[in-house]
């Protein structure tokens, strides 16, 4: 199959002009405690924030209410997911927030705090880069039950066979 390049991507498929992706950064959920919301969030957040630079490169703020970053995520977290994932980010000093002037509903103002969250990020390299890789025995992993033994998309982690069934349809 050829591969198509658009920009600085190869792909086997085309990419469609202003279809968006939210994917989190695995480093963004290891710094957010393993949760993927607050992860999903940051990784919206840093998106309106490169939009946001100032001529310099310092931070400027950005609007954006709970509601449209849910819409960003898809709708796979709720408006009190989000407020709580955003709750979470200023706690761990990743993100500031500030209210909007009277009357003005459109949402919050909001600017990362890219010192802190680059300082997390670099000190999570580190420590995942100084990580003994778990030792393996043949296809056997240390440490991992039988019973958990299936991996999500149901390959046996021992035998490396299927535990799935295939789906079949029957005609009407």
């Amino acid at each position: 199959m050829p591969r198509i390049k658009t920009g600085q991507q190869t792909s086997v498929l085309i990419r469609l002009d202003k279809d968006p992706l939210a994917l989190p950064r695995q480093s963004y959920i290891a710094i957010c405690d393993g949760n993927p919301c607050p992860a999903m969030v940051l990784a919206d957040l840093e998106y309106h924030q490169n939009r946001h630079l100032n001529d310099d490169g310092s931070l400027d703020w950005f609007q954006r209410s709970t509601d449209s970053i849910s819409r960003d995520l898809f709708r796979e977290y709720g408006s009190s997911s989000v407020r709580a994932a955003l709750k979470q980010l200023r706690a761990k000093g990743y993100v500031e927030a500030q209210k909007p002037p009277a009357g003005d509903k459109a949402g919050q103002y909001y600017r990362l705090k890219a010192e802190s969250i680059n300082a997390t990020l670099t000190a999570y390299d580190s420590e995942r880069k100084s990580r003994t890789p778990p030792k393996m025995e043949g296809c056997k992993i240390e440490g991992v039950p039988p019973q958990n033994r299936y991996g999500p998309s149901g390959v046996d982690r021992e035998t490396s066979k299927t535990n799935f069934q295939p789906v079949t349809t029957v005609a009407a």
